[in-house]
């Protein structure tokens, strides 16, 4: 079943079932590297979750000033590096990763995507 890994106790069942598949369809959505919840298993990884809610999160941060616009793309680059490292020594087989690792990387990852996005976008709109 496709449920959007955190909301769906929040949102209707319908929502968080079309908001779950379209997530998934970026997310292997292994239940050994899934997030345990009260209500069940969530609908994608605890990386992908966590990069999920980076990226909301960091939203919410002021937009960069023009000054600062390099900075925050960089600094969201360099954020994102370390969930790419981990997956890339995961995938090449290794090392097995933890969830806690995982939520931490994707938690970077996430802001930090929304970081850089955000920096190249108010860059472009002068």
């Amino acid at each position: 079943m496709f449920m959007l890994s955190i909301g769906w106790p929040l949102v209707p069942r319908a929502f968080a079932r079309a908001t779950g598949f379209f997530l998934s369809l970026a997310c292997h959505r292994m239940e050994t590297r899934c997030l345990h919840m009260a209500w069940g298993v969530s609908g994608l990884c605890a990386r992908c979750t966590f990069f999920w809610l980076g990226l909301a999160m960091a939203m919410i941060l002021p937009q960069p000033s023009s000054r600062s616009r390099l900075r925050g793309a960089l600094t969201g680059m360099a954020l994102l590096l370390p969930m790419m490292i981990d997956g890339a020594l995961q995938y090449a087989g290794l090392y097995e990763s933890t969830n806690p690792i995982r939520t931490a990387t994707g938690l970077l990852g996430g802001a930090g995507a929304s970081m850089a996005f955000r920096a190249l976008l108010s860059a472009g709109s002068r």
